[in-house]
């Protein structure tokens, strides 16, 4: 079920900050003040 996800997230960032970049809104990247558990990796 989650088979390359982990590649698939890490193209994620890029393609959204693109689009509201495009459309002139703010965006927070998430990943860059949160950290996943190691007991739930799909959870923040």
């Amino acid at each position: 079920m989650f088979g390359g996800g982990t590649e698939k997230s890490q193209q994620f960032r890029n393609c959204f900050a693109a689009v509201t970049e495009e459309n002139g809104v703010d965006c927070l990247d998430v990943g860059s003040v949160l950290e996943t558990s190691a007991i739930d990796g799909v959870h923040f």
